[in-house]
């Protein structure tokens, strides 16, 4: 048999079916679907977490909080260390809409480096991360900087496709660590 769909599932909003909903407050953003998940970005500590589809009220999270830190290191070494006043710096946030998704941008600032965050949530393409590290002192030519990302979770994660304990995931390329 042959199933046709004429678009991702949508969530009803006042009455009203949507591709999403968006609430963007002073302390957060909401973005609840019923195709990809839900996520819920804390404006104060840079920092999200993702749900089941739907309603993120009265749902547990699949991923608690997922977080980025920096890293600084001497060229040449593998010695590094965090980047306190980047990591601890504030948080700036802005949000930007399409008809599928959103884009959430992130920006911590430091004396002599910036970080950025983007998380893009598309309900036809899923969810997209990335963040750039810029060192913005041009005398700094012997440091190199990393990311690091941080997942808080349940010791199980139950997903559509599988049941996995946390335990038994690797990751082979060290930059994300399961807690």
């Amino acid at each position: 048999t042959y199933q046709w769909t004429s678009h991702p599932e949508r969530i009803l909003v006042n009455n009203q079916w949507q591709n999403y909903k968006l609430t963007d407050s002073q302390t957060s953003v909401k973005f609840e679907t019923q195709s990809i998940g839900s996520l819920q970005y804390d404006k104060t500590t840079c920092s999200y977490s993702y749900y089941p589809t739907g309603y993120i009220q009265g749902q547990s999270s699949l991923l608690s909080s997922v977080s980025w830190i920096g890293r600084v290191a001497q060229v040449g070494t593998d010695e590094w260390t965090s980047l306190e006043s980047l990591n601890s710096a504030s948080c700036e946030v802005s949000t930007s809409q399409t008809d599928n998704g959103i884009t959430i941008t992130a920006t911590k600032s430091a004396a002599n480096v910036t970080m950025v965050h983007t998380l893009k949530a598309d309900i036809e393409k899923g969810i997209k991360e990335t963040v750039r590290i810029t060192n913005n002192d041009p005398t700094l030519t012997n440091q190199k900087f990393a990311a690091t990302q941080t997942i808080h979770t349940s010791p199980v994660i139950e997903l559509p496709f599988m049941v996995a304990n946390n335990q038994d995931l690797v990751f082979e390329n060290g930059t994300t660590k399961i807690i």
